[in-house]
């Protein structure tokens, strides 16, 4: 195949890909069904910073690592009593990029120590929350959290 045929057969290829075989997806409505699994993701910037271990260094010692990341996930049913009343319950894991190898220094600049921190958080998530208006606008009505660090 010459290199002029190779980028048009590559487009081809792709085209036919994706546009020629049909996709299928799963919508969940409340009016025909009464429960259901979800998943859910989270990610970005963490503002935990150097609050994991802040207070452990001492007086006039410093460490140079932070948590600059955080990521979960979440599983759990959502239970449909009406098509604008629901309950949705799960369980969460959080957990901030761990902090390796920091090194800790006094005043002067000597080395003291290495730290490694890591934290995450195990939460089971409960809502009540109902639809309502034109546009479906969501409140929640009832959100307790508690939370087990591990």
């Amino acid at each position: 195949m010459s290199r002029a045929v190779l980028p048009f057969a590559l487009f081809l290829g792709l085209a036919a890909v994706t546009f020629g075989g049909r996709a299928h997806a799963r919508v969940f409505d409340y009016k025909d069904s009464l429960l259901a699994p979800y998943m859910r993701a989270t990610g970005g910037l963490s503002s935990l910073n150097q609050d994991a271990f802040a207070g452990t260094t001492g007086a006039g010692t410093s460490v140079d690592g932070s948590s600059r990341w955080d990521y979960g996930g979440e599983l759990g049913l959502m239970l449909a009593f009406t098509p604008a009343f629901h309950l949705r319950v799960g369980a969460e894991l959080l957990q901030h990029r761990p902090v390796a190898d920091a090194k800790g220094t006094n005043a002067g600049g000597t080395e003291l120590f290495t730290l490694n921190s890591s934290v995450s958080i195990l939460t089971p998530t409960r809502l009540l929350s109902s639809y309502f208006g034109p546009r479906g606008l969501c409140a929640t009505i009832f959100s307790p959290a508690r939370a087990w660090p591990t």
